[in-house]
């Protein structure tokens, strides 16, 4: 059986349903739209949540996919910053991202299975389709590439988009070449409950053996994302609860007072992989199939969703005009948009990462003293701060699609 499709997302996690909504929604329901996975139904997000940046955020606010915030995500009004190999005996932070108190959040936190299910609802009652199946093999021929599914069928589209994730199938199938490596590390993810409240505030210490982040979740909860050795993630994860939720304790030096773990604990390894190209001919890389970052600065997402809101004014626009937008031109117009910011956002997150790693004494007073300037310096913080809301450099006008209709009320 053959179908035919204007774009063909592979992948049905958060980055491409998010791009199946917003290309619809954009285009009236005028594009056909297909959304393939192996399942839509038996996800396992475990205890894994997902930061949503300001521009981000307003770009799914102004589709109308943005679910309520009071009961599904959490406003981060401060991040508090520490070093502990400076001094582990009395951790004060040395960088603190604060909100103005009339500003909106800097993000908000919310578990990936509940924004994972909340976009599956809205989808399943667009004009997307949802076909079920393991793409084989894509060929493009002309103004058309043709994906073939391992049960036989083939999906004939303009554009292909690999929304897939870390391991994408198309992107092994195109063979597109990729710079990678590993940190040798995994990252402890769990839900806490803590008796003190979190304030909207997370909290990230750099300890020798990688970074203890906490970030508000709704209630008295905070996810956990600790980065370890991976045989010590292994041990604390399959060990006595009792054991890990002592580490965790000692690790969050009381900032929560007493902890207990909630659901599940989960740990993945850690790595860098970015593409050489955002595009190859028909196809289209997007979110972690285009890269993989530290999670760190938690904004793995954040860079998914800056990928297809390009990638949706590029296909949109020249749909308009009655051109072509799977063709090279097009494509090639994506790539440059979102490569340089691209790189620079994850080579910075892996350079930071590499910093707070090394334990010299004569670099922990170099790291003391560059956090101090960084922490006295508004014009650094500001753009730091731009950089985290998805306003650095040119951002996507849907970005801002919000603010501007505030404006004009």
């Amino acid at each position: 059986m053959v179908s035919n499709f204007d774009v063909v997302i592979g992948g049905g996690g958060v980055t491409g349903l998010t791009l199946a909504l917003l290309l619809e929604r954009q285009s009236g329901g005028v594009l056909r739209i297909g959304l393939v996975d192996m399942s839509f139904s038996s996800r396992k997000s475990g205890p894994r949540t997902s930061s949503v940046a300001k521009g981000p955020k307003n770009m799914l606010e102004s589709i109308g996919v943005w679910p309520a915030e009071a009961t599904l995500a959490s406003p981060v009004r401060r991040i508090d910053v520490f070093d502990a190999q400076v001094s582990e005996e009395a951790l004060t932070p040395g960088l603190t991202f604060q909100c103005v108190h009339d500003e909106d959040p800097m993000a908000w936190i919310i578990r990936h299975s509940d924004l994972e299910g909340h976009l599956l609802k809205i989808a399943e009652n667009a004009n997307i389709s949802f076909i079920e199946g393991k793409v084989v093999s894509y060929k493009p021929e002309g103004s058309i590439a043709t994906i073939k599914l391992q049960d036989g069928d083939r999906l004939q589209t303009r554009l292909i988009v690999a929304a897939d994730g870390v391991k994408s199938r198309l992107r092994e199938i195109a063979k597109a070449p990729c710079v990678e490596w590993s940190y040798g590390k995994s990252a402890l993810v769990a839900t806490l409950a803590h008796q003190e409240p979190h304030a909207d505030k997370a909290i990230q210490i750099f300890y020798p053996e990688g970074p203890f982040a906490t970030l508000p979740l709704i209630g008295d909860r905070s996810s956990l994302v600790w980065t370890l050795s991976g045989e010590r993630a292994n041990r604390l994860r399959h060990g006595e609860t009792a054991e890990l939720t002592k580490e965790i304790q000692r690790a969050s030096a009381n900032h929560l007072g007493p902890i207990t773990l909630e659901g599940s604990v989960a740990s993945f390894p850690l790595g860098y992989k970015h593409v050489r190209t955002f595009y190859c001919d028909r196809l289209a890389f997007v979110g972690d199939a285009a890269r993989r970052v530290h999670p760190l600065a938690g904004q793995g997402l954040n860079l998914g969703l800056r990928d297809i809101a390009v990638l949706a004014e590029c296909i949109i626009r020249t749909a308009r005009l009655g051109l072509d937008f799977g063709s090279r031109e097009i494509l090639a117009d994506y790539g440059r948009r979102r490569n340089l910011d691209s790189i620079v956002s994850s080579s910075a997150f892996d350079v930071l990462h590499k910093i707070f790693s090394l334990e010299a004494a004569s670099l922990r007073i170099a790291r003391q003293l560059g956090t101090s300037i960084f922490q006295n310096n508004i014009q650094i913080k500001a753009l730091l701060t731009k950089e985290a809301t998805g306003f650095a450099g040119s951002y996507p006008e849907i970005f801002d699609a919000v603010n501007a209709s505030r404006r004009s009320a």
